[in-house]
């Protein structure tokens, strides 16, 4: 204790010293956790501008897929009504069950494979 009273600028040198490194880590530390928060809000919020880019294309995506379909299913109804004109047409044919291509036809065909 003599020497505490005889050396008390040491020791309060000491203790600031100290102090001040308790406080430079507290400081650091709250520093260091202050910039990896930032960096997770800078992260979330890319991760948020992604998803909501793949959730516009997504919907893209499914209107045209709809649209498509509609399309499809106008063009399959066409297409079922041609062949239903087109079975009509062969059944009223005479002669439809003896010959299916004219000699014409054939030529054509063959023509096409040369």
């Amino acid at each position: 204790m003599l020497w505490v009273l005889k050396n008390w600028k040491l020791v309060i040198l000491t203790m600031s010293l100290l102090a001040l490194f308790v406080t430079g880590i507290a400081l650091y530390q709250k520093g260091k956790a202050a910039a990896r928060q930032e960096a997770a809000i800078v992260s979330l919020k890319e991760d948020l501008a992604a998803s909501e880019r793949a959730r516009e294309l997504a919907d893209a995506a499914l209107k045209a897929d709809q649209q498509k379909a509609a399309q499809d299913a106008i063009a399959y109804t066409e297409l079922s009504k041609r062949k239903a004109a087109l079975n009509d047409y062969a059944d009223s044919l005479a002669d439809g069950l003896h010959q299916c291509l004219s000699g014409a036809d054939v030529d054509r065909l063959r023509d096409l494979w040369k």
